[in-house]
């Protein structure tokens, strides 16, 4: 599985490479920035990754920048937005940006391994939230998408 992990922590970007490296066959690229991991993308291709892992908030490309404009060239590769950002506004956003799911920080390596697990598994359809702890209220927010109403359950504690 060739996976981008983009994340301007040299040391989140290790300790991902750490936990994910448990999985078969694995093949890592690193970025520090949305830019150098946009870079990566279009030097690969559409599909060239299995998976990409990226931060929200990163120097001189943001990540939500970033999966804008990889969705532009590339519908299909799974985007795993994994950031500090948990309030569900932001789970929104990185949704209707194109991430296929959404990883909040610090996660335990059963958590990530879950995510790319879920990923593989669903041909990047499905989106599922951990270690957050929506409720009904959080989701009157969410907008009536036709990928959001297959995961409302999901969204439920």
């Amino acid at each position: 599985m060739k996976i981008l992990l983009v994340d301007d922590s040299k040391l989140m970007r290790n300790a991902m490479r750490k936990h994910l490296s448990t999985l078969p066959d694995c093949e890592f690229t690193e970025a520090g920035d949305g830019a150098q991991g946009l870079a990566a993308i279009q030097a690969a291709g559409p599909g060239g990754f299995d998976i990409v892992l990226v931060d929200w908030n990163m120097p001189t490309m943001d990540g939500l920048t970033m999966v804008k404009n990889v969705r532009e060239l590339d519908k299909k590769t799974p985007l795993v937005m994994v950031t500090t950002e948990g309030e569900a506004s932001r789970v929104i956003e990185a949704v209707r940006a194109g991430t296929n799911n959404y990883v909040v920080k610090p996660f335990t390596p059963e958590v990530l391994i879950e995510k790319i697990n879920a990923n593989q598994e669903a041909n990047g359809e499905k989106f599922r939230i951990a270690t957050l702890g929506y409720n009904q209220r959080d989701l009157k927010h969410i907008p009536a998408l036709p990928a959001m109403k297959a995961i409302t359950r999901d969204l439920i504690t």
